[in-house]
Parts: structure tokens; C-alpha cells; sequence
């Protein structure tokens, strides 16, 4: 038996028992075939007690792989799902701020010039824009300056600069009694006479005095040439009806001693735009 005595003496000389040979295979005819020597390896880890600390499990777990990018349905999904989610955050929010009050339209100041309603549209009649057209996008109550939308581009224009362009109708042209449709479109203090673009082709504009002009209701205007209630020239109201029989505006303003709306009866010459 060669292989025991090989054995035997590497016993003997290293005073340390070696590991025993595994058992040679067989191969076909009961010869034993030798096989090939293997690398040494290193020992495996021992394994990990069941007490060990949640540090050490946690060094031991494996790092977790990146998530892969979303396709694109997801990537449509993914803002409804944020949408849906941030809805109870913003209802809290609204619930927290107080409610703005409803927006009325612009009333006339008891202190200043009647408010132009945003939107209309004037025509410049001072200052370094006169005689331009725009509409009024905003109101600066501190310095009473409007935002106007001009041909020359945004621009801030004082109320006094400012004619607002109401549809009228004209009653009397060329000293004859008509009814005709118009726009005004500027006033000259010289004359005090309004300009008026007419919806006529044989005569498309018109100088017209303030009597042969009847404004339409809601029109801002300024109380002018009274003598015996000379009290009220320069008051600033609204029209808010018209006496036909009578030829007489109904103009509303407010009354600062008695901090109430007061009326007025007045002849159309004794009205002008503002």
C-alpha cells in the first residue's frame, strides 16, 4: 500500500497530523486515476452570529441598485400623482388666507375726479400726448393717474388729460335738428365745443356744443355755468338718466356734508365730459 507509507513518514517529520487524503477515484477497470492538484483557498468567512448588532447587518447588506429611469406613461403619470397629492396642502392654504372682497366696479371719490371704468377708451387732451387714443388698463389712486394703453405704448396720464370717448348722440348739426350717432373724440376749450366723430359719410367729424350733444347714461360729468346755483359748478358726478320733456340730465353726486348721494336736475348746456 504505497500511499499509507507515504503518509507515515510526512507524519513523522512535520510532529503535526495532516489532513487526509481524499480517497483517489476509480476510474474504468478499477484503476485509480490521479487528480490534478487544486489551489489552496482561503477559508470561508465564519458565519455571522444571529445576535450580531444592526450596524454590522447593515455594513453586510448589499448597497441597493439605482431604480431605473421611468418610461414614459409613468413619467406622464407622475405629475397627476403630485398634483393629487399637493390638493389637500393647497385647500389648507386657502383655508388659511381670508378671502379678498368682491370687486365692484369703480365708483367717482367724494375728494377728485369721477373714476373712468378699465377698459374704456379715452382720448388725450393735455400734456406730452395729446390727441392720441388708448385704453385704460389701471389706476394709481395716490397720485390719481390712470395706465393707458397708447399707440406710443404704456404711459401714465393724469385724469385731467383725460376725455373718455362715449357714443352720443347728436340733436342738432349745421343749426337743423337731427339724430345722428357719434363718438366724441376731444374738446376744445377755445371754443367749447366738442369733437365728434359721426357715423356720417357726408359729414364724418363735427364741432358740436355741449347743448347739441346728449350723453349716454353713466357718462362722468362736471357741473359747468350755472348762475343761480353757481354752488354747484365744478361738482363731479354721473349721469344716470335723461328727461326727454324736460331736456334735463338727472346727475348723481355725492354730498360731502352730509356724506350721502345727492341729484341734480340740469339742462344739457350746463354738463360737460370729464
Amino acid at each position: 500500500m504505497p500511499p499509507k507509507k507515504k503518509a507515515a513518514a510526512k507524519k513523522s517529520a512535520a510532529d503535526e497530523p495532516a489532513p487526509a487524503p481524499a480517497p483517489a477515484k476509480r476510474g474504468r477497470g478499477g484503476k485509480a486515476r490521479a487528480e490534478p492538484e487544486k489551489e489552496a483557498e482561503e477559508p470561508a468567512p465564519a458565519p455571522a452570529k444571529r445576535g450580531r448588532s444592526k450596524a454590522a447587518a447593515a455594513a453586510a447588506e448589499p448597497e441597493p441598485e439605482p431604480a431605473a429611469a421611468p418610461t414614459k406613461k409613468a413619467a406622464k403619470k407622475e405629475p397627476k400623482k403630485k398634483a393629487a397629492a399637493s390638493k389637500p396642502a393647497a385647500a389648507a392654504a386657502e383655508a388659511a388666507v381670508p378671502p379678498e372682497p368682491a370687486t365692484t366696479a369703480p365708483q367717482f371719490r367724494a375728494e377728485g375726479p369721477a373714476l373712468l371704468d378699465f377698459n374704456v377708451s379715452v382720448s388725450v387732451v393735455g400734456g406730452s400726448h395729446a390727441k392720441e387714443i388708448g385704453d385704460i388698463l389701471a389706476y394709481e389712486e395716490d397720485d390719481d393717474v390712470y395706465g393707458v394703453e397708447l399707440s406710443s405704448g404704456h404711459e401714465r396720464v393724469k385724469r385731467a388729460d383725460l376725455l373718455p370717448r362715449y357714443d352720443v348722440t347728436v340733436l342738432e348739426l349745421d343749426g337743423k335738428p337731427v339724430i345722428k350717432k357719434g363718438t366724441v373724440d376731444g374738446w376744445h376749450a377755445e371754443s367749447e365745443r366738442y369733437e365728434v366723430a359721426l357715423r356720417d359719410l357726408q359729414t364724418p367729424r363735427a364741432k358740436l356744443h355741449p347743448q347739441h350733444v346728449l350723453l349716454p347714461t353713466g357718462a362722468r360729468a362736471r357741473v359747468h355755468g350755472l348762475v343761480n346755483a353757481a354752488h354747484h359748478n365744478g361738482r363731479l358726478g354721473r349721469v344716470t338718466d335723461y328727461d326727454d320733456n324736460a331736456g334735463r340730465y338727472t346727475l348723481e353726486y355725492i354730498n360731502n356734508e352730509e356724506e350721502m348721494l345727492a341729484y341734480l336736475k340740469l339742462k344739457r348746456a350746463n354738463v360737460r365730459l370729464v
